[in-house]
């Protein structure tokens, strides 16, 4: 059953039960003395899985509900099974998911354009720490490298959020 499976999908195997019996073969034959008796049975199974995309879209949407407003999610979801998954008496399913995420800053860009236009990079650099509340100092790059200040034109300056 595993290897009929898509990559990342879950197999409860709590679930798995005889869904035909096809064949069965009995050595010897019923009635009959032996010191070993041998069963050959074909049998049809099921069982129910979790498919990675379900997974997938209840990590993310769960994530998404928790995520702080101002911030938006980055990059790639990323989520493990932390156990096997438990299937109750009522046929209701029960696992631990871990999901993590990247979440960034939503950064308005007017908002630093009318921060930091006309300021030297030093200055420049301290208005944003004190504006957004920054984790990392920001990188300014002024282009030419002799001038010293930043362009007072807004569509001169471009902002990258890493």
């Amino acid at each position: 059953m595993r290897t009929q499976l898509n990559a990342g999908d879950m197999l409860l195997l709590e679930t798995l039960e005889v869904t035909e019996i096809q064949q069965e073969e009995f050595s010897p034959p019923e009635g009959q003395a032996g010191n070993t008796l041998v069963l050959k049975m074909k049998v049809r199974f099921s069982a129910n899985t979790i498919s990675h995309e379900d997974l997938k879209q209840l990590a993310s949407s769960t994530l998404n509900a928790t995520t702080s407003q101002g911030f938006s999610p980055f990059g790639e979801l990323k989520f493990t099974p932390q156990a096997e998954p438990v299937t109750d008496s009522v046929g209701v399913t029960h696992f631990e998911l871990q999901a993590t995420q990247v979440t960034l800053r939503d950064v308005d860009q007017v908002r630093v354009f009318s921060a930091i236009r006309g300021y030297d990079p030093v200055r420049a650099e301290n208005e944003l720490m004190d504006t957004f509340e920054l984790r990392d100092t920001p990188q300014i790059t002024v282009n030419p490298a002799w001038w010293p200040w930043l362009p007072l034109i807004p569509f001169n300056i471009s902002v990258e959020v890493k």
